[in-house]
């Protein structure tokens, strides 16, 4: 499977899904102008994994563990229904086997409290596991 990976822009988070390195991670601010253009090779990209991790179940028998780390600085409205829905993704995938986990790490800067509120916003909204990662910025 293609690693999927788009750079960072001041409107636009750093992406990394990679299967080989099991890095998956979304990094920065999300303000895109078109929210719908962007987050869609990410929800492809989520959907796929989530039909090989099935497969890999299925076939091998082996539980598939995985964590997806977002850590955004700021994101708006726009950009909430799609990591939303990306949620709502990761969600069904989980449910799909008892033998896949797919956590959620959601990392913020340790003094903004209203990305941390969001964070658990989503986690209320959703079965899937959260673990809350305050990072302390080096001034």
């Amino acid at each position: 499977m293609r690693a999927l990976k788009i750079e960072q822009t001041e409107t636009s988070p750093e992406v990394i899904l990679e299967l080989e390195s099991e890095t998956y991670l979304l990094k920065g601010e999300s303000r895109p102008e078109n929210v719908s253009e962007f987050y869609e090779p990410i929800m492809k990209w989520i959907e796929d994994w989530g039909a090989l991790l099935y497969y890999r179940v299925k076939q091998y028998g082996k539980k598939e563990n995985h964590a997806v780390r977002f850590y955004f600085e700021y994101f708006n409205s726009s950009s909430a229904k799609y990591i939303m829905d990306l949620f709502l993704k990761i969600n069904e995938i989980n449910a799909s086997s008892d033998m896949i986990e797919i956590k959620i790490e959601w990392a913020y800067d340790a003094q903004d409290e209203d990305i941390e509120e969001s964070g658990r916003e989503f986690e209320v909204l959703t079965s899937i596991q959260f673990d809350f990662i305050p990072i302390e910025e080096s001034a």
